[in-house]
């Protein structure tokens, strides 16, 4: 039955006195008078940002179908004398059981239909856009929550919260101010200051904040600046830690070093995909599967951890596992 009352409503929607009727009678009277009609435009969602936002594939429950929103339009409206285009966004309800989460999916649609508007129309401002759930289930009246913000508890302010996040610009904030935020310090100021021409500038002040830093920071900071951006002074950093840091340091002496055979294992293994690459392309997946195993082995052998190898080279826990039992 819900196919038959998805086509007929659909059907008659596209009717144009019977839309105008049906919105006249449930929009909000000063909107409904001031629409012009005659630019109405039907917008198909495709559902791309779904698809975009949550990458399933054919294995997984959830679903993504074409056809997101039941009806959506685009319209203009006349607003203290200019028009302004103006979405409505029609979902209809008539499963047998209501669904509790319907003004989720709703919210989904809403958010959706925005984003794709967006990215077809080229303008800094969003459209207005009014929404409606018509409802005609088996049981009536609808016994579930009705709008979103009512779907939170109550000790929380979703309105002011929800679709308001708060936005961190790094870019924005003093070098001084970061210096006070202990542990996440030095990754900051790395990621404020990694495109910087002058990054060397910005060396001391980076080093200085990773002094009370913990190891696995202040190693991913220092994998982060040699490998990341356009920083030319990966090297220089390293360097200069290790004089900025008490002598006596045996952890930086060790990142240090470590780094340095990531930086030359991972050139050694760039070299010989490449090689690979401009021989024959018959054998050359197999070729660089080989390739990899035996940078694997040298890793291996020279004590790098699992981790550090299988993000070199790619290979999976089982794959090394393999090569280690073997070795």
């Amino acid at each position: 039955m819900k196919d038959v009352h998805d086509i007929t409503f659909k059907s008659l929607m596209q009717e144009k006195k019977f839309f105008q009727s049906f919105f006249k009678q449930y929009l909000p009277a000063h909107v409904a008078k001031n629409i012009d009609w005659s630019t109405t435009q039907v917008f198909n969602i495709s559902g791309e940002h779904i698809r975009e936002v949550f990458p399933f594939d054919h294995k997984d429950k959830i679903r993504v179908t074409k056809d997101l929103a039941d009806l959506a339009y685009i319209v203009e409206m006349n607003q203290n004398g200019k028009k302004k285009k103006t979405l409505i966004s029609l979902h209809v309800e008539h499963q047998s059981n209501p669904d509790k989460l319907l003004p989720l999916r709703m919210a989904l649609y809403i958010v959706g239909m925005l984003y794709e508007y967006a990215k077809v129309n080229d303008t800094d401002a969003l459209p207005q856009v009014f929404s409606l759930i018509y409802y005609h289930g088996k049981q009536s009246p609808y016994p579930h929550k009705k709008d979103i913000w009512s779907m939170f508890d109550e000790s929380y302010s979703a309105e002011q919260h929800l679709l308001n996040p708060i936005f961190i610009d790094v870019g924005t904030i003093p070098d001084e101010e970061l210096l006070t935020h202990g542990e996440t310090a030095g990754a900051e100021l790395a990621f404020k200051h990694i495109f910087a021409a002058n990054l060397g500038k910005y060396i001391d002040i980076i080093a200085q904040s990773l002094q009370g830093a913990g190891d696995n920071t202040t190693l991913n900071v220092l994998r982060y600046m040699l490998n990341a951006g356009e920083a030319p002074n990966g090297e220089a950093v390293v360097k200069r830690l290790r004089q900025a840091l008490p002598k006596e340091d045996k952890l930086i002496m060790t990142i240090a070093e470590q780094l340095s055979q990531e930086k030359c294992v991972k050139a050694l293994f760039q070299g010989k995909l490449e090689g690979k690459a401009e021989g024959k392309a018959e054998g050359k997946a197999e070729g660089e599967l080989e390739t990899k195993k035996l940078i694997a082995k040298t890793m291996l052998s020279n004590h790098f951890d699992l981790d550090t190898v299988k993000n070199i080279t790619g290979l999976s826990h089982q794959e090394l596992k393999k090569l280690i039992t073997a070795h």
